[in-house]
């Protein structure tokens, strides 16, 4: 209820905290079943020339209308709306740590700043995040993805047996960098950007840093990778490798991996409609 130029909270008469559990899950809720309402109409929407169609726009502003207002008492009453617009697993993903890649302002103008926070690489990553923002999907930037690929080191050793030309150390460490001790053929492994520097042998593991990772209502994760230099060979390379390998070794569905170029990048248009189509249908039910 409104009152003093407040929003105040009650379950069967009896107050809520703006702490309590209860509260945030009515509220969740509520706003689920308003948005259904709204998706629900837009979904059954006649055609624009249809006699019908002024009677539905009316019906559709109306439940637009409230959902907008429910919002608006959410965040007059300070609630945090993340909270009620996520599911308890996403909102604690969302607001936990992560690890993330390393950066440093030399990597990019200071200018390039996300809403989520914090600086991005590239003009064309910063259009993705202005997107995602736009839409209130939570997302995390260059999210660091572990990638279990012993089958992968198996079948190139195989490959090697097969071919008599396994080494004595399969790979060697510069730096912190791998470096791997292959024919001429298999030298792409070696290629200046390529993925398999990440390779830990303690681990077996890649650290793959995904550009945009996001958490849909199932707790599954979905990726966005954007490949911008696609005309740079040793780029090219890397990307497909990565996408490859996250595919065969990390058991990610390929609906789950969104790859972009640069020409979607920077038409905004082409960017709502990837966010419509493969994000918000799997985000909040």
């Amino acid at each position: 209820m409104r009152a003093h130029n407040g929003v105040y909270f009650y379950d069967d008469h009896k107050y809520l905290r703006k702490s309590s559990d209860l509260l945030y899950s009515l509220a969740r809720k509520r706003y689920c079943q308003t948005l259904l309402q709204v998706i629900t109409l837009w979904d059954q929407r006649p055609a624009v020339s249809s006699p019908s169609y002024p009677r539905f726009l009316t019906s559709w502003n109306k439940a637009f209308g409230k959902l907008d207002q429910l919002i608006r008492d959410f965040s007059k009453g300070n609630l945090e709306l993340e909270r009620i617009i996520l599911t308890p697993q996403q909102y604690a993903w969302y607001r936990g740590r992560y690890k993330k890649k390393y950066f440093s302002e030399k990597h990019a103008p200071m200018d390039l700043i996300i809403p989520q926070g914090g600086p991005v690489r590239s003009k064309s990553e910063q259009h993705i995040g202005i997107e995602l923002d736009g839409f209130a999907v939570p997302c995390h930037y260059e999210e660091q993805l572990l990638i279990d690929v012993q089958k992968l080191v198996s079948s190139l050793e195989a490959e090697l047996r097969a071919r008599n030309a396994l080494p004595q150390d399969l790979y060697t460490y510069h730096g912190r960098s791998c470096y791997w001790n292959v024919p001429s053929d298999l030298s792409w492994m070696n290629a200046p950007g390529s993925v398999w520097r990440s390779y830990d042998s303690l681990t077996d593991c890649l650290r793959l840093y995904p550009d945009y990772t996001m958490m849909l209502a199932d707790a599954s994760l979905l990726y966005w990778e954007h490949e911008g230099l696609m005309h740079q060979f040793s780029y090219r390379t890397n990307a497909l490798e990565r996408v490859e390998i996250m595919r065969q070794a990390g058991g990610i569905p390929k609906e789950r991996i969104i790859e972009t170029n640069e020409y979607q990048a920077n038409e905004p248009e082409v960017l709502r409609g990837i966010i419509r189509d493969q994000i918000l249908p799997f985000l909040w039910f």
